[in-house]
């Protein structure tokens, strides 16, 4: 596409109730996003951030994000999460899908957690303990391996 990010916003977001330009703007300030890229010239990260700053833009009351902080460098998942914790604040629901589930831990209310279709447990709490548990099994298993070809 030809257009940059501002020229996105200022076309399509008109066609979402409640669009804001100016928290468009605001969000892509705090992402570090340059509106004037265009969207041909962006890396996976920088289209991700553009899309987040788009989808909060129109104030939803709901969001569903499936692995958000996938392609995103560690500093700036910290940045993103404490966006995420401002969203919460204005009363807005998040489900979160991801396999990164240590930062999420902070963030969440609760925490589902699926191994192999069964939802283990439900809480933040409860995760340091079952990952502890997994783990140490996990690794009895490596060196049962490990004793068997030796």
């Amino acid at each position: 596409m030809e257009k940059s990010a501002l020229e996105n916003g200022e076309l399509l977001g008109p066609y979402f109730s409640n669009w804001s330009m100016e928290r468009y703007y605001t969000l892509m300030d705090r992402m570090n996003f340059s509106p004037s890229k265009q969207l041909w010239q962006l890396s996976k990260g920088e289209y991700m951030k553009m899309q987040t700053c788009f989808a909060l833009a129109h104030h939803p009351r709901f969001l569903i994000l499936d692995e958000p902080l996938e392609g995103f460098d560690p500093v700036f998942r910290k940045n993103f999460l404490s966006i995420m914790q401002d969203i919460l604040n204005e009363d807005v629901g998040i489900f979160i899908s991801s396999h990164i589930t240590e930062t999420l831990k902070k963030l969440a209310d609760y925490l589902l957690f699926a191994d192999n279709g069964i939802i283990t447990f439900h809480c933040p709490e409860q995760m340091d303990a079952f990952l502890a548990d997994k783990l140490k099994r996990s690794h009895t298993h490596i060196r049962d391996l490990l004793s068997r070809n030796s």
